[in-house]
């Protein structure tokens, strides 16, 4: 597995708004060669929510240092924490990709 390559993919697919509207993104990350399907497959959903994950630990440490750098006030690093907390639920209440639910066999 190409975990720096995921991270990447991961991030990539975060800006551009989460799974549902990177169709595209995965697809030419795929054609790249550098990834299997199967490893998008199963690591990208996990990957993601650690993305998210790394977002909402960056917002909270800049609210706890009121680092202001690049932005007007600390309500723009509040509501950068408040996405993160919204997308980590969201993701969270979905059954990660290729999650096995049924009966174990021998």
């Amino acid at each position: 597995m190409n975990g720096p390559l995921l991270y990447d993919l991961a991030s990539a697919v975060m800006y551009v708004g989460g799974i549902d509207q990177a169709d595209h993104l995965v697809e030419a990350y795929l054609e790249s060669k550098m990834m299997t399907r199967a490893e998008v497959k199963y690591g990208l959903p996990t990957m993601l929510r650690f993305r998210w994950a790394v977002q909402a630990d960056y917002f909270a440490h800049r609210l706890f240092t009121d680092d202001l750098t690049g932005v007007t006030s600390a309500s723009d690093n509040e509501m950068g924490l408040e996405n993160a907390r919204r997308w980590l639920g969201r993701l969270g209440a979905e059954k990660p990709s290729g999650m096995h639910t049924g009966h174990k066999t021998a």
